[in-house]
């Protein structure tokens, strides 16, 4: 069987080459000619016309409060108590982490006009930043597989200091970054873990604990976490009951039901997940683009 397979397996390359070398002419390379007419390229939107191209649902209205060259490459924004506004730059994406050209930029509405005109990079040097939250005048960064605090002592807008809270975040995956801080009615700062998931301990510390699968919660004075339910991919948020609501690539809305710490207490207990999707049309929903479809 394995030799009837692997001379099956021989035609068949065999023959995929033949069809390659049939696709150009005898002595001509894919990079000779022009072709740049057989793939038009479509131009980038400028940012004063691009408000006109999104569709939003009925109830709902959008309106710009910053474009280039005032921020780039965001991924995620919070603001803080004074209305500014910290943005992730995210710059390079994957190809070019360990030159460290991601950043956090601060903006400010000084106007009051409800669009944002000044901005300074509040701090720089950054890897893969992808979270961040404003606590007591400070920043929280997730940047990993680090967690910091960054705070702007002398009030310029830029951090002048620098402290390492968590690290261990898992940085296999780009796409499965540690994501979306959010605070939750415990009190707590809540962190999607993502599929990178990793082994989390505080600095200078031998223990770490294994978030995979799971979320995390610590406390933001103390440092101190726990485990939490969830484990989605990308994007995690509470509504004002507490209830929680979690994302990922093929599975667009998920709800979480309970935490299941709870369970623990008794092993011999079987129990559901405690992350369901509850997306009408199921996960992998269609998507429909408006865009016009690029060569």
């Amino acid at each position: 069987m394995n030799s009837a397979w692997n001379l099956k397996s021989r035609f068949r390359v065999l023959t995929l080459l033949c069809a390659a070398c049939l696709v150009l002419p005898f002595g001509q390379s894919s990079a000779d000619g022009d072709f740049s007419d057989e793939l038009p390229r479509i131009p980038a939107t400028p940012p004063e016309q691009a408000i006109e191209t999104f569709t939003v649902a009925e109830g709902f209205k959008i309106q710009p409060v910053a474009a280039e060259p005032l921020v780039a490459s965001p991924v995620a924004i919070e603001w803080d108590a004074e209305g500014r506004l910290y943005v992730c730059e995210m710059r390079g994406y994957s190809e070019d982490r360990d030159e460290g050209i991601s950043r956090i930029r601060l903006l400010e509405d000084t106007d009051q006009d409800g669009r944002f005109d000044t901005s300074v990079i509040y701090a720089d040097g950054l890897l893969w930043p992808t979270a961040l939250f404003p606590y007591k005048g400070g920043l929280f960064v997730g940047d990993a597989p680090n967690l910091y605090y960054f705070n702007d002592i002398d009030g310029d807008g830029k951090a002048d200091t620098q402290k390492l809270v968590l690290t261990g975040f898992g940085t296999s995956n780009v796409q499965g970054l540690m994501n979306s801080f959010r605070w939750g009615l415990d009190n707590r700062i809540h962190i999607a873990c993502s599929s990178a998931a990793g082994e989390v301990g505080r600095p200078g510390t031998t223990k770490t604990t294994n978030v995979r699968g799971r979320d995390l919660a610590f406390d933001p004075d103390t440092f101190e976490f726990e485990l939490t339910s969830g484990g989605a991919q990308h994007g995690m948020a509470f509504d004002d009951w507490g209830r929680k609501f979690v994302s990922s690539n093929s599975n667009h809305i998920q709800q979480v039901m309970y935490e299941d710490r709870y369970l623990t207490r008794n092993p011999y207990l079987k129990a559901p997940p405690a992350r369901i999707s509850i997306a009408a049309d199921g996960p992998q929903a269609e998507v429909f683009r408006t865009s016009p479809v690029e060569p």
